[in-house]
């Protein structure tokens, strides 16, 4: 900690904050995810962070955050990950769809083919990521995406029972209850190829209850705009499937299906380049330095500092060890 010099406070959720930091040593920005250990042991989350910091250090993929380096304390864990400084994917698409305007579909194709290569990357390791969803996809200074917050990923070999995730997100086995494998993420790949496309969600409207949105998901209850992109209702429909085992993505060719389908195909996107990030992005942000972060909301009101936790049990930091 005393080698990161804090400047201010660009996220929080509800374990912690994110600090924009720099390095005392070369002056490289950083953003500093502060834990408290005393939240985490309360919602009986500290399986989920140690799990976060081991996929962190395990994933290596352009478009998945990666980690610099983590630490603890008595009181906070730590994790040091590169500034992300485009926002999120929810914020682009919010200022680009007001009164009713949609994504060119060109940009769609940019954005769904970069989630979709991502996730090829967590199953081929068994990864279930559990928690996609357009806040969780961020835009980075090249203007290419980077799947963050690992919290409820996770390496699974048969199925999970835990019940994690977003409503309006979630597949119908998570809802059930009944066990569910990286198909979920599948199912929440369809839900934001909607939304990318029609600027609303299939599922979640507004003034309605958890419930009814659970509701209209296990009874794939959603209805297409006018649109004449057949090839991007025929991804969707084969996405939206209740049955996971015939879930495109979920079959015998896995992601690859979805990377072939006639909706990126005929958009021309080049997996290749893609990859290397050799093709203009559709938004590159306009940030004038390390430091920039108007593409944030605003956290300043997070900043007065933290209420002094009551010192951990040696058994309670015994938790936290392999941190």
């Amino acid at each position: 900690m005393n080698d990161l010099k804090k400047h201010h406070i660009i996220g929080e959720g509800g374990f912690g904050i994110v600090w924009l930091c720099t390095s005392k040593k070369d002056n490289t920005a950083y953003a500093l995810k502060i834990i408290n250990k005393r939240k985490v042991l309360k919602e009986k989350q500290e399986r989920s962070l140690l799990r976060e910091k081991e996929l962190l250090s395990m994933l290596q993929h352009p478009f998945i955050l990666g980690i610099e380096n983590s630490f603890a304390d008595e009181t906070n864990c730590y994790l040091v990950l590169p500034v992300i400084q485009g926002g999120t994917l929810y914020s682009y698409v919010a200022k680009n769809t007001v009164g009713g305007r949609l994504l060119p579909k060109s940009h769609v194709a940019f954005y769904a083919a970069s989630v979709i290569e991502g996730l090829g990357h967590f199953h081929h390791r068994f990864i279930a990521y559990r928690d996609l969803k357009l806040e969780n996809l961020m835009i980075d200074a090249d203007g290419y995406l980077k799947i963050v917050d690992l919290g409820f990923a996770k390496i699974i070999l048969n199925k999970s029972y835990t019940f994690c995730g977003t409503p309006g997100y979630l597949a119908p086995e998570v809802i059930f209850g009944k066990g569910h494998g990286y198909a979920v993420d599948y199912w929440s790949y369809g839900v934001i190829l909607y939304e990318l496309l029609f600027g609303v969600s299939p599922f979640n409207e507004i003034g309605e209850t958890t419930m009814q949105v659970f509701k209209r998901t296990v009874l794939v209850n959603y209805k297409f705009p006018p649109s004449t992109d057949k090839n991007g209702e025929n991804l969707i429909k084969s996405l939206l499937v209740r049955r996971a085992a015939d879930r495109i993505g979920n079959l015998k060719s896995g992601y690859l299906d979805i990377r072939n389908h006639s909706f990126f195909q005929d958009m021309g996107v080049n997996t290749k380049k893609l990859l290397k990030k050799e093709i203009t992005p559709p938004w590159i942000p306009n940030v004038t330095d390390q430091f920039d972060s108007q593409n944030f909301d605003d956290s300043s009101k997070f900043e007065n500092g933290n209420i002094p936790d009551t010192p951990l049990t040696i058994a309670q930091q015994a938790v936290f060890a392999s941190f």
